[in-house]
């Protein structure tokens, strides 16, 4: 795999093509999609800190930052949503994911490095 791909591998759709997909999601689980994004844009900016380059892991951070705000609004758009969407749902409107940095547990280490 390509250090830096510019393609998704096993997705031979263009990229607008791609978003167009995955921003028709279920919207709890585009909300998860931009967890997943933000937490991945956090491990890269923390190895990128580890590694001495502190502009790339500001610059990351600010990335993760506005996947949790796209995350977050999401979130607000499901629930908008969610008691129209009883049958669909099964009478669960949980999101498909556990936000770590919801839980605050003095006794749990910070999810931070």
């Amino acid at each position: 795999m390509d250090t830096h791909p510019t393609s998704v591998p096993g997705f031979d759709g263009s990229l607008k093509e791609l978003a167009r997909r995955v921003c028709r999601l279920r919207y709890d689980h585009l909300a998860a999609f931009f967890y997943h994004c933000s937490e991945e844009l956090r491990a890269q900016a923390n190895a990128d800190v580890r590694r001495g380059r502190t502009q790339l892991s500001i610059l990351l951070t600010c990335a993760w930052g506005i996947a949790r705000t796209l995350m977050g609004q999401m979130e607000k758009v499901f629930r908008l949503c969610s008691p129209h969407m009883k049958k669909e749902l099964g009478g669960s409107a949980e999101l498909p994911y556990e936000d770590v940095w919801r839980k605050v547990d003095p006794s749990k280490p910070s999810p931070l490095p």
